[in-house]
């Protein structure tokens, strides 16, 4: 194979994941681990602590480490000072992770 033509399958590749990402975000639909970070998160952000309250029942996930929940409830607590967290703008910290 020629240099040439090593350079264009690379580029076609690279065009191929940057498409991908730009169109993503606005057509994936939630996944299922999304509640188990964002709903304590949410959570944090109203109540200052790492749980919800469902019902009148306090619940907490502590099997899975709550750092990254409790770095999402602050920036929750940030961003809500601007506008509302709504189904467009909950990944804004995850996209902002991915594209840093």
């Amino acid at each position: 194979m020629d240099y040439s033509n090593i350079k264009k399958i690379y580029i076609v590749f690279i065009s191929f994941w940057i498409i991908n990402f730009l169109f993503s975000n606005y057509q994936i639909i939630p996944n299922s681990d999304d509640a188990y970070y964002i709903i304590p998160a949410i959570g944090f952000s109203y109540t200052n602590e790492i749980s919800f309250i469902q019902f009148g029942e306090k619940y907490t996930f502590f099997e899975r480490f709550p750092f990254y929940t409790f770095i999402q409830g602050l920036f929750y607590k940030l961003i809500s000072l601007k506008f509302d967290i709504g189904f467009y703008n909950y990944r804004l910290l995850n996209i902002i992770i991915y594209v840093s």
